[in-house]
């Protein structure tokens, strides 16, 4: 089922100004969205209502995914630091019903998705920022969860590796994947179906992206470890 909402809107405090005012959005299944706009505009907010984290003010949000089995990407990578990067992810599929052996080769797959073959064994605390980033991304995706809520999935991210991590989440969508991003990179942004722009906290326009997939993109061979 499509995640839907109604007139939602969003204050902090009763007396407060409208972060969101008046939303009203259909997302469908297995699609990957972009919430762009100015800072402020109420993007991170909209993806925090969807993920459960606030509750709209007014409002209805519909959504048959609970709220558990969403997975998030957030600005800055949190992570067990001390934990090496295959526990990392481990951890995030020990539920799913596969062997020992599948997870490990799902593991190896997502590190390779994201640039970071060869670096299973690597405690997290070594990494640089970016390199943690892409961590995050791979075990976010790993599951193959049915939503996936990305705040700025790539600020840290050069071009290069942009594109790599860009190609592993547009991978997840292509297998059924609903994704809805945050971004203010407009290249982040052709990626996906749609496009909905948002200023002063409500929906300015609402745009069909290019949705691109790998086969579109240049091929990376390396990613900067920055």
């Amino acid at each position: 089922m499509p995640i839907e909402m109604i007139d939602v809107r969003f204050r902090y405090s009763s007396q407060g100004p409208a972060v969101l005012d008046g939303v009203t959005l259909t997302i469908p299944d297995g699609q990957m969205i972009a919430l762009v706009g100015p800072s402020g505009s109420g993007k991170t907010t909209l993806l925090q209502i969807i993920g459960g984290i606030l509750k709209p003010s007014d409002g209805m949000v519909r959504c048959d995914t609970p709220v558990g089995r969403m997975r998030w990407i957030f600005q800055t990578p949190i992570l067990l630091a001390r934990q090496t990067v295959r526990q990392n992810i481990d951890i995030a599929i020990s539920t799913a019903p596969w062997n020992a052996r599948t997870r490990e080769a799902r593991v190896g797959e997502m590190l390779a998705d994201v640039g970071l073959d060869g670096y299973a064994d690597h405690r997290v605390n070594t990494l640089s920022g970016g390199q943690q980033q892409r961590v995050q991304i791979a075990r976010a995706l790993a599951c193959r969860p049915p939503v996936v809520l990305a705040d700025e999935p790539t600020g840290q991210l050069d071009h290069a590796t942009t594109t790599l991590v860009m190609n592993a989440i547009a991978k997840a969508r292509d297998h059924g994947t609903t994704m809805v991003l945050v971004t203010h990179d407009e290249y982040v942004a052709s990626y996906c179906e749609r496009v909905v722009r948002l200023e002063d906290g409500r929906i300015h326009s609402v745009k069909d992206g290019d949705a691109r997939r790998m086969d579109d993109c240049d091929m990376v061979v390396g990613a900067s470890d920055e």
